[in-house]
């Protein structure tokens, strides 16, 4: 009996299939019929079987479960990372803004002083001008390393819509070489207009996006003023280049304090330009803007 036994059990299994035959099972069920053992196993075997896909279903569901756990998180991470990149641009939209208003407050002024000295390569300019009512003098000097001693001052004076053009030599000698209608277009008729607008990093909504997303903003102190240091503003004015453009901006006036950029290359090598401004408001007294008296 006890090899009857074990014929039957290693049956169970397809027979539990329905995979043998019909004189088969008439054995196995006989024999079943009579044996307490294996008919015990048989029932124990029809439960496994009958618990698998409960426990397999179980299996899929924990997956699941952990799945979307591990999904929800990631997108409250990305909703976080995405909240935070608003938040940086944004704040980058108002402190260009800010920086646009006070600039236009400052160029409502009338009365100032400016001063610009200029660096690229072996050239230094300085520009002046004093502006007070409709009189102003502007005066342009540019020193090459190597004719130092042959510098020339080039003066502009205007008075209304009229400007008057002199040359002042190293020996101090005044000359008048012209004059003619004041041009708007002209650095020297605008200067304070022309600080700010020579660097148009907000001319339309697309640049001035682009220009929140790819530039960085600091606070730093630059030549003893507070400013906003922006790096990678990319401009439409005279200064070019790569959005590489470092500028530093007054927070008290709007206006450029130091910018850094417009990449040169001569027979020198590749230089970056480099131009320093100073404002002086509301101290421009009447001798400022006298016109240039004609050395004879």
């Amino acid at each position: 009996m006890k090899e009857n036994c074990e014929v039957i059990q290693d049956l169970l299994p397809n027979y539990i299939e329905k995979l043998t035959s019909e004189k088969t099972n008439e054995y196995i069920e006989n024999h079943i019929k009579e044996c307490t053992e294996c008919a015990e196993m048989l029932k124990n075997m029809r439960s496994e079987i009958k618990s698998e896909p409960k426990n397999a279903n179980k299996k899929e569901i924990n997956y699941l479960k952990k799945y979307n756990r591990r999904l929800k998180g990631l997108a409250v991470i990305i909703l976080l990372i995405a909240v935070i990149y608003v938040v940086i641009i944004g704040n980058k939209m108002l402190i260009l803004n800010k920086i646009t208003s006070k600039a236009q407050e400052s160029m409502q002024n009338n009365n100032y002083y400016i001063r610009a000295v200029s660096f690229s390569g072996t050239t230094m300019r300085i520009d002046e001008t004093y502006k007070k009512g409709e009189k102003q003098i502007t005066k342009v000097k540019i020193y090459e390393s190597e004719y130092a001693e042959q510098s020339v001052e080039y003066i502009y004076y205007i008075n209304g819509n009229k400007v008057t053009y002199y040359i002042q030599n190293n020996n101090a000698k005044i000359e008048k070489v012209g004059e003619g209608i004041r041009n708007e277009d002209g650095a020297q008729n605008l200067p304070l207009q022309e600080a700010k607008t020579l660097y148009t990093y907000n001319e339309n909504i697309w640049l001035f996006l682009k220009n929140a997303i790819m530039s960085s903003v600091s606070t730093v102190k630059c030549n003893g003023k507070e400013c906003y240091y922006f790096l990678n503003l990319e401009n439409t004015g005279m200064v070019k280049s790569e959005m590489s453009t470092e500028i530093y901006f007054d927070k008290e006036t709007g206006l450029p304090i130091r910018v850094i950029g417009g990449t040169e290359e001569n027979s020198d090598g590749i230089w970056d330009s480099v131009i320093d401004f100073k404002y002086e408001f509301n101290t421009v007294t009447d001798s400022d803007v006298e016109e240039p008296v004609v050395n004879m």
